[in-house]
């Protein structure tokens, strides 16, 4: 771009390109560098999507959380194919140079699935926004980051919302989820939707970059409690990118009321601020 024009008195010139990284203005016959650089993006943690717990583990939906992570107003992915993005609004990222697929990216923002071909150790993460790259971000992948689809209430507390199993039916607290039906009752057979359980027994169906359909079990051990109890887990199972699907059976002497809820994968447990609420008998 080119302009020019008179400031009391003073006259001034600019010249530039879109792309220029600096340019000049001009004032009479002094040129001053303008320096017109963007800001590169910068990470300033990652954790899961939903419990909020730090780290990276391969198949996890996690977060990125920084600044000039993307330009523009946010954007969500529109998935056509069967292939999930890696490029949203010219942002990628890359876990140890491995592209991720983007469900969602904005200035201080960024939803991204950890490909399934990332190891357990060091991982370096870097975020490209419009040919500018992020410093590296170091964090260490754990084999799982197991988190439960659940909202909170004022108070902090993750109230589990649940279906019930092979159902449409929500139960949890309809007081933070109003699309619930009622609460969970004693000997009830839920579906817990899950995120971060890690590695499929078949490696062939740990799938990161597109759609699929199945119900392929993963690869670590998972046990569940509530209230303290053990809860019989009857399937765990990866069932959509980065989604998936554990079946548990809810204690049958509970008392009613708000009982903590843990699922323990492999080496690696849910938060502790996990809860499920238990009505009574129907």
């Amino acid at each position: 771009m080119t302009g020019s024009g008179v400031v009391s008195s003073l006259s001034y010139s600019v010249a530039a390109t879109v792309n220029d990284r600096t340019s000049q203005l001009g004032t009479g016959a002094t040129v001053f560098a303008v320096n017109l650089t963007a800001a590169p993006p910068s990470i300033q943690a990652i954790y899961e999507a939903w419990n909020y717990a730090a780290g990276v583990s391969p198949g996890a939906w996690v977060t990125l959380s920084g600044t000039a992570l993307a330009t523009g107003p946010p954007q969500t992915w529109n998935v056509t194919g069967t292939q999930l993005p890696v490029t949203l609004n010219n942002v990628t990222v890359t876990f140890n140079g491995t592209p991720a697929a983007l469900s969602y990216v904005s200035p201080t923002q960024i939803n991204a699935l950890v490909p399934a071909s990332i190891a357990p150790g060091a991982v370096q993460v870097i975020v490209k926004n419009n040919g500018l790259s992020s410093n590296p971000f170091p964090i260490t992948a754990t084999a799982a980051l197991p988190a439960i689809y659940a909202l909170p209430d004022a108070s902090g507390t993750f109230f589990v919302t649940a279906a019930l199993a092979g159902s449409a039916s929500l139960v949890g607290n309809g007081a933070v989820d109003p699309r619930v039906v009622r609460a969970a009752v004693a000997g009830d057979v839920l579906d817990l939707y899950m995120i971060g359980l890690g590695s499929t027994q078949d490696p062939s169906r740990f799938i990161t970059d597109r759609i699929f359909s199945g119900a392929y079990p993963v690869s670590a051990s998972v046990m569940a409690t509530v209230g303290g109890e053990p809860a019989p887990v009857l399937f765990a199972g990866l069932t959509a990118s980065g989604l998936y699907l554990v079946r548990i059976q809810v204690p049958g002497d509970l008392a009613l009321g708000a009982h903590p809820i843990q699922l323990s994968v492999g080496n690696s447990n849910t938060r502790s601020l996990l809860a499920l609420i238990v009505g009574p008998a129907l």
